[in-house]
């Protein structure tokens, strides 16, 4: 009896430590520590490759007055910088600038460890990735409207919730799902860290939303979560009958003749279901050229990839949605007011996809970690670089 009390404790902590180990939340600490996901995030998981094709186009880079000098001088918030020097303090290490006008590089400027085009992993950049897939499935009918309910793809979740039949496919592309569900990834939160690392490290993140409550009705308001672009991944497969790998590669990766195949992450083999909410692995580049395709509305090399009209629904016109539209950003200034066209795709890290259409510019940055704690500022210094130069 005496040895079995004195064993008790360590029992206790086997039993303790096995429950966590089966636990989403213990297999993220274990991927990617208490910090949460990490730039190069992909190598930890299972993953399916988006193939690339056998014809590659690389932008071409430019010269002479069109591009810009690393040691160009700009002002931002009465502050002088040269082009370098705001890049250095700014993007943080590990990161990689590029900005493209007139289809040409005019900027190109990597942060050391990271080496030009390697692949990172881009975040909720992968959201404005998934949304172009939509369009391209919505355009080719397997989804026949942005209207439709979900219900429509997946029946079977309106066994679990019956509001599921009031959610629409628009709803989850403008964020305005209702789900009960905060993108979190601190300690101090486990309610709803336990849902988060579900989504992001469960085995089988479809469960989810089985256990899905709606804080409020679909389409009632607008809440940014990554949830809501996982359900969109797996309507997406569903409809098409592809995975969104091969889905992404046939539609995209090849026509737009990328560099190197990207990646997109997998909750695990036998479920193989894609983050198609934040698990994208690619290279600056290749990410230009989605920029680039929406800078031409849809066309890439005279082939039309996605319709005109999807891609001018992606911005939008108005601040309605906090400017939130199919999941791409609308730039705006401090007081909520339009300011010059330009739109973006953002992820944590300040990975992003800016477009500035009037100036045919296009930039991308991957990074590591931005040294800067406000993102807006990203979208609103490359307004005035734009405005000044070109």
């Amino acid at each position: 009896m005496k040895n079995i009390r004195k064993k008790l404790p360590h029992v206790m902590l086997l039993l303790v430590f096995s429950t966590f180990c089966s636990c989403s939340i213990w297999r993220g600490l274990v991927m990617d520590g208490p910090k949460g996901p990490d730039f190069y995030d992909y190598r930890h998981f299972e993953r399916d490759t988006i193939y690339n094709g056998d014809k590659v186009f690389k932008f071409p880079y430019a010269v002479g007055k069109s591009a810009i000098s690393h040691t160009a001088k700009f002002t931002v918030d009465s502050l002088h910088y040269t082009m370098d020097s705001l890049v250095n303090r700014f993007l943080g290490h590990d990161s990689q600038l590029l900005i493209i006008h007139d289809d040409s590089i005019v900027y190109d400027h990597c942060v050391a460890p990271h080496m030009p085009g390697q692949n990172a992993t881009i975040f909720s950049v992968s959201k404005s990735l998934t949304s172009l897939l939509c369009g391209i499935a919505i355009d080719e009918g397997y989804i026949k409207s942005v209207d439709d309910p979900v219900t429509k793809y997946m029946p079977e979740l309106r066994k679990y919730n019956a509001t599921y039949d009031k959610l629409k496919i628009i709803h989850l592309l403008n964020m305005q799902a209702g789900f009960d569900f905060t993108d979190i990834y601190s300690l101090q939160h486990l309610k709803n860290l336990h849902k988060m690392c579900l989504l992001q490290y469960g085995r089988n993140y479809s469960k989810v939303f089985r256990h899905m409550r709606f804080a409020c009705q679909p389409g009632t308001k607008h809440e940014y979560n990554s949830a809501v672009t996982g359900l969109l991944s797996l309507i997406i497969e569903r409809a098409t009958g592809r995975s969104y790998a091969d889905y992404m590669s046939e539609k995209v990766w090849k026509p737009l003749g990328m560099e190197q195949f990207g990646w997109v992450t997998l909750d695990s083999r036998k479920h193989h279901h894609a983050h198609g909410f934040g698990g994208i692995g690619t290279n600056a580049y290749d990410l230009a050229k989605i920029g680039q395709l929406y800078l031409n509305k849809g066309v890439w090399n005279g082939k039309r990839i996605v319709s005109e009209d999807w891609v001018n629904h992606s911005p939008g016109e108005s601040m309605d949605n906090g400017g939130y539209h199919y999941n791409w950003y609308l730039e705006f200034n401090g007081n909520k007011n339009l300011t010059f066209g330009s739109f973006y795709a953002l992820g944590i890290g300040r990975q992003f996809i800016y477009v500035y259409p009037k100036k045919k510019v296009v930039a991308v940055m991957v990074s590591k970690d931005s040294q800067e704690p406000d993102w807006l500022w990203i979208p609103s210094w490359l307004d005035i670089i734009c405005n000044n130069r070109y």
